[in-house]
């Protein structure tokens, strides 16, 4: 998905419209979960630095031109010069699709006090710091809640840890679906007893925004609107009529349902649906058992206002039996505009995610060329022949005036019909 523009070297900074709109929708959506509570090792008091106040000491130079939004954008000193979606910083795959984790490896094992993360857009969704011991053993150095507020545009967050053992290794664990948009990460350092930095030398991730593209996804190759769309993560860069969705053949003409089956079924604490454009209108969530006998699991007003310009919307399910197949209905008659969908995701306790696999929907807009999100959000021209609510309009509109016309006509007739039988009496009739 164009979700980025890049320049060469893969550093350049995207231009993008949705951050504030999503940070709205997918909060009041409620896809802030709870914070985790610290224990007596890990409530040690951390402090958040302005990047004035940092004394680097030493660094690796990086002369090799990184991918776009790749893991190694994390690795050596922060170059990103202010805050905001950069592809000199590292990106997941989705905004808010599942937890995210970076892992941090250096050049020698260092016997650490502090941790320093460079936190450049959406920061404030840290919630763990492990490292790795000699072993290979996977220890949490620190757990609770970021220090950078999820309110500031940017952040230096410190972590002061206290291991009994030096740390080559360390995994950040990220809440990405609890702090709406792209948390992205430019430097991960680790400060000495001696109180030099470190930085990373290697990293790698639980996802990478736009992989193998250095940060701009071509277009895919479904058919436009298709349920096909639906299938897989999130891919729609924008809100608005895009392509890349699950659109109905209609915007408003009967109710619409979509259907969408999972090649690993769980038992999932949330249905979560990226809603791209008009959204708002789903009313119910069914699953159906091996036998194919179907169940509500959800009922009521979707969670995505029908004012914004699109949203996540999280549904609380409670079942007992793995999901292997779920029915979305979307009351499409009454919420004006082309109801679309992007993806629909089984959420986990843990935040996994399992996207679906297969779609099937009850209508489809149009059908041929590989989708391409349009460049203004516009809806595609009808085909031809193909009439729209504004042309049925215009003829309905056309109809009453003929009618009208009719009516005064015949009354004109009958005008006229009286006139000639006043004409026809004798003169002895008249008055």
């Amino acid at each position: 998905m164009a979700r980025r523009s890049q320049i060469e070297g893969g550093i350049g900074v995207g231009a993008r419209r949705v951050a504030l709109a999503m940070g709205a929708i997918v909060a009041g959506a409620g896809l802030c979960g709870a914070e985790r509570p610290q224990s007596e090792s890990t409530a040690r008091t951390v402090r958040l630095l302005d990047v004035s106040d940092l004394v680097i000491e030493t660094s690796r130079p990086v002369s090799a031109p990184r991918r776009g939004f790749a893991p190694e954008q994390a690795t050596g000193r922060p170059d990103v010069k202010q805050a905001g979606d950069n592809g000199a910083a590292w990106a997941s795959q989705t905004p808010d699709g599942q937890r995210e984790w970076l892992l941090c490896e250096y050049a020698a094992p260092i016997q650490a006090r502090a941790i320093m993360v460079y936190e450049t857009f959406n920061p404030g969704a840290l919630i763990r710091v492990s490292a790795f011991n000699a072993a290979g053993d996977e220890i949490v150095a620190w757990e609770g809640e970021d220090p950078t507020p999820r309110t500031r545009p940017r952040g230096i967050s410190v972590i002061p840890v206290k291991l009994d053992f030096p740390i080559q290794r360390i995994r950040l664990t990220i809440d990405s679906p609890a702090v709406p948009g792209w948390n992205e990460i430019d430097a991960v350092s680790i400060e000495d007893a001696g109180g030099t930095i470190h930085w990373a030398q290697q990293a790698e991730a639980s996802s990478t925004f736009g992989a193998g593209s250095r940060g701009v996804q071509p277009a895919n190759s479904k058919r436009a609107y298709s349920p096909d769309q639906v299938v897989g993560a999130p891919d729609t860069p924008r809100p608005g009529d895009q392509g890349t969705a699950w659109a109905s053949a209609s915007p408003d003409g009967q109710p619409e349902w979509l259907v969408c089956e999972y090649k690993n079924p769980n038992v999932p604490a949330e249905i979560v649906v990226y809603e791209n454009n008009a959204p708002g209108a789903i009313t119910r969530i069914s699953t159906f058992d091996d036998a194919g006998k179907e169940s509500t699991v959800w009922q009521g007003v979707d969670p995505t206002p029908r004012d914004q310009p699109w949203g996540v919307s999280v549904f609380p399910v409670s079942v007992k039996a793995p999901i292997r197949k779920l029915k979305l209905y979307i009351n499409s008659h009454e919420f004006p505009g082309y109801n679309e969908i992007d993806a629909v995701g089984l959420r986990s306790i843990s935040g996994d995610v399992e996207w679906a696999s297969s779609a099937e929907a009850s209508s489809v807009f149009g059908a041929g060329a590989p989708a391409m999100p349009g460049p203004q959000g516009m809806m595609p021209a009808p085909k031809p022949g193909e009439k729209t609510v504004q042309d049925l309009q215009k003829e309905i509109e056309g109809l009453r005036k003929q009618v009208d016309e009719l009516q005064k006509l015949r009354q004109e007739l009958k005008e006229i019909r009286d006139v000639l039988k006043d004409k026809a009496k004798p003169a002895s009739d008249k008055p």
